[in-house]
């Protein structure tokens, strides 16, 4: 739910799941299909919200992926101007649109309320789950331990997430 940033709570979801099978269950009961097969009926109707929120989750984290590198190259130009991993966090968060900056601000407003960087940016992984993103998170977990350039660091991060674009664009 979480992943698919769905607008219906839990509760409210299994409602809908099995108003939409008792609903496909009347409809197959009466265009007479075989008793044997209003189970099968009764599970595809059951089975229709789920479809609808793994393509609502699939959309999401499609998006996210496209604008994941125009965010790490915003962060990196925020970093090179001598703001703080904050600072460009809340940049992203401001600067770019929907989904990346819904999951930037909940990094920022974590960070703000005590969580350490590290580990908001691997709450934003279990949320977004997305192998470029994984590179970004253990990216800035090495640069707080051992120091470096970040902002080099997400330059090139973001440049290897465009070139693998382009592959798979081929």
């Amino acid at each position: 739910f979480r992943q698919a940033d769905s607008p219906i709570r839990v509760e409210s979801f299994f409602v809908i799941c099995f108003v939409s099978a008792a609903a496909v269950l009347l409809m197959a009961t009466a265009m007479r299909l075989p008793n044997t097969m209003l189970p099968a009926a009764a599970l595809a109707g059951f089975s229709m919200p789920w479809g609808w929120l793994l393509l609502r989750r699939r959309k999401r984290i499609r998006t996210f992926e496209k604008q994941l590198p125009d965010a790490l190259e915003l962060l990196a130009r925020a970093l090179r101007s001598g703001n703080s991993l904050a600072a460009g966090l809340n940049v992203v968060a401001t600067e770019m649109p929907a989904p990346i900056s819904m999951e930037f601000r909940n990094v920022y407003e974590e960070q703000n309320l005590g969580v350490p960087v590290d580990q908001a940016l691997r709450n934003m992984l279990l949320r977004m789950p997305n192998m470029d993103l994984q590179f970004f998170v253990t990216a800035v977990a090495i640069q707080r331990q051992a120091g470096g350039d970040l902002a080099e660091i997400l330059g090139k991060i973001s440049t290897l997430v465009r070139e693998r674009f382009k592959i798979l664009g081929q």
